[in-house]
């Protein structure tokens, strides 16, 4: 078998031409940098500034809770021991001052006796 011989060109090789890359480089370059959205700093930080118009406070009130009580061996209202027919008063006095009140009903459990 034969062997080929490369042929000689003329002794150049193959070279890149640099300055039309580094143009290109500084090109794109500029391009970012002008194309680029500035960001802004001041949103981004954790700081709590005031609102221009503070807004004003509103005084709330707790709501008002009457707290009945059942017991075993008798009835509670706001830990002052009541009768039946005098919680039916109460609770019906109390109605008529502010239907909006809050009621909160707490039962004692029964204590487990064994038969």
């Amino acid at each position: 078998m034969a062997r080929r011989r490369k042929r000689d060109l003329g002794g150049e090789s193959g070279e890149l031409n640099m300055t039309a890359m580094i143009d290109v480089v500084f090109q794109l370059l500029i391009f970012f940098l002008v194309t680029q959205k500035p960001i802004d700093t001041m949103a981004n930080l954790d700081v709590f500034r005031p609102s221009p118009n503070p807004p004003k406070e509103e005084v709330v009130t707790p709501p008002k809770m009457i707290k009945v009580q059942i017991f075993p061996d008798g009835i509670a209202i706001n830990d002052r021991p009541v009768s039946l027919p005098e919680l039916n008063s109460l609770l019906a006095k109390l109605a008529g001052i502010d239907k909006n009140q809050t009621i909160m009903i707490m039962c004692a459990p029964n204590p487990f006796t064994p038969t």
